[in-house]
């Protein structure tokens, strides 16, 4: 089956769970969320105002993105052009990445539900997950002898963060604001994927082909410590202990939900 069929039967498949929610969803008959007030652009600027929101978004829109971009586009080049695997070999590589995703996606939130019970919240998973993101693109960058698939599969895992995200700002705002929140926080993670997409690119392009047309692996090399030095500063800010008093205090910014902490 070439992309065209498959794409055919992905839209089939779109139409049909759109068709089921809008047949078989109960709509809510209980009392509406106060909304924020302001419309279009000025309804977020309560949430870019927040400075949890600015420790936030960096971090997850780099780590986030990096992993998309990676996933995307540079891991299948990476296969061919510094592991040497063929086709078949570098599509079984990408099959793991993506289940890896798909997994990490639904176990992630079954995980950070039980970590809770041990005090342990969404703002210690996610700087977790960055730290082995850092260290698998260490990993692949010093070209370390474990089989490449590991530090992949890590890479991988990083893309379904965006739920240690939502987790994150589900405990910050105000149920009638979360999902603003996660709305701007989305665009660093699709913007920085397709930023992070393009800055690698122009990286490796430094370097000149082979005669085969593939890269070096110093090129890779090269982006990958691009990428993990971005996360290593995105991380400190997040980190960074004046900030984290502000985000506690809530000085000049939206308050928690009652209830809630900014380390829950």
């Amino acid at each position: 089956m070439d992309w065209r069929g498959l794409f055919q039967i992905i839209a089939i498949c779109c139409a049909l769970v759109t068709t089921t929610v809008l047949t078989l969803v109960p709509r809510s008959k209980g009392p509406t969320l106060p909304v924020q007030s302001g419309t279009g652009l000025r309804s977020y600027s309560f949430v870019l105002r927040d400075a949890r929101f600015w420790r936030l978004a960096p971090l997850s829109g780099l780590s986030i993105g990096s992993a998309w971009a990676l996933q995307g586009l540079w891991a299948g080049s990476w296969f061919s052009d510094v592991a040497g695997f063929d086709r078949q070999t570098s599509v079984s590589h990408l099959l793991a990445m993506s289940l890896t995703l798909s997994g990490g996606a639904l176990g992630l939130g079954a995980i950070i539900q039980a970590l809770k019970r041990v005090r342990i919240g969404p703002t210690q998973v996610l700087p977790g997950l960055v730290t082995l993101l850092m260290l698998a693109e260490l990993s692949l960058a010093l070209r370390q002898s474990v089989p490449p698939i590991l530090p992949w599969c890590l890479i991988a895992l990083m893309g379904a963060g965006t739920v240690a995200t939502y987790s994150i700002t589900a405990d910050l705002f105000e149920r009638s604001a979360v999902g603003r929140a996660n709305g701007a926080i989305n665009l660093f993670h699709i913007g920085g994927a397709f930023l992070l997409q393009t800055a690698i690119g122009f990286i490796i392009a430094r370097w000149p082909q082979t005669a085969g047309g593939h890269y070096p692996p110093s090129a890779y090399t090269a982006a990958l410590l691009f990428l993990t030095l971005a996360q290593a500063l995105a991380l400190s800010w997040y980190l960074t202990p004046q900030l984290f008093f502000n985000a506690l205090s809530g000085r000049g910014t939206h308050e928690t939900r009652p209830g809630r902490s900014v380390s829950a």
